[in-house]
């Protein structure tokens, strides 16, 4: 989301509670950083730590915009959400690589925004999967999903240190996580992951993904990657394109899939 951001010429910054978990370092970091707007992702097993932090936001810089996204908020029926994140300004659900940005651009029109924001309708209303409040009702926009895959911004490693996350999983060599797909056409009755990323399967392009490898490999020092894909042997003539680049390459490393994949899509060929 970072990349996308700052394609739009927004100035960004990143807080990871692993690497600094000193609640006074990020009332002070706030406080340094001073920002129009902070952005909250959440995942369902981090609710309560997500509404503790952001009531520090709130005490912290009572007039700052606050925007929740992530799995949590995607998987969430719009009015509950809002209703148990009432410190929150929008949330934003599915993929919102172009709809943030179209959002900020939004608010920018407006120099302020109450917490359950005098907006005019129509300026909203054309922003994928946002959901917000209005004259203390919620409304919500339908989720769209992205396309090509191929023009979003590779993530912005430069923000974070891959070999810091190396050692919260315990591994000797330096790692990174890296998606090839989003969507999985399964209908397990206890995974969400439909309704981030829809069950219809969309590809980068092998070129696409080996590039970003590329990147992390000679400039981050990356040694092992993690595939998170929803289910990433779906798309398999995708995946052994990659393989070919990979070896081709002579990149010296390890791999795994760590996503939910799918017995059926799994032989003697994708497990040799």
């Amino acid at each position: 989301m970072a990349a996308a951001l700052k394609k739009h010429g927004h100035e960004v910054y990143i807080r990871d509670w692993n690497m600094n978990p000193s609640i006074e370092d990020f009332r002070q970091w706030l406080t340094e950083k001073n920002p129009d707007i902070v952005g909250v992702k959440i995942f369902t097993k981090d609710v309560k730590a997500a509404k503790e932090t952001i009531s520090i936001i709130r005490v912290t810089l009572p007039d700052v915009l606050i925007i929740i996204g992530g799995p949590h908020p995607s998987a969430s029926e719009p009015e509950e959400l809002m209703e148990d994140f009432k410190e929150s300004n929008f949330a934003m659900r599915g993929e919102a690589e172009i709809s943030f940005p179209l959002l900020l651009e939004k608010i920018n029109q407006f120099k302020e925004i109450p917490i359950r924001g005098e907006v005019t309708h129509e300026y909203l209303t054309g922003i994928a999967g946002l959901v917000w409040w209005f004259n203390d009702q919620v409304f919500h926009n339908p989720i769209s999903l992205i396309e090509d895959l191929d023009t979003i911004d590779f993530p912005c490693w430069e923000m974070i240190n891959p070999s810091f996350y190396s050692q919260l999983v315990n591994v000797k060599v330096t790692n990174a996580p890296i998606i090839t797909t989003r969507g999985c056409p399964g209908k397990c009755s206890f995974c969400s992951a439909y309704m981030v990323n829809g069950r219809r399967i969309r590809s980068r392009n092998a070129a696409n993904v080996f590039k970003e490898m590329s990147l992390l490999y000679t400039q981050y020092n990356v040694r092992r990657f993690m595939f998170t894909d929803n289910c990433f042997t779906a798309r398999r003539e995708n995946m052994k394109a990659l393989c070919v680049l990979i070896i081709d390459g002579k990149m010296d490393i390890e791999w795994d899939c760590v996503s939910y994949e799918r017995l059926d899509n799994l032989d003697d060929e994708t497990l040799p």
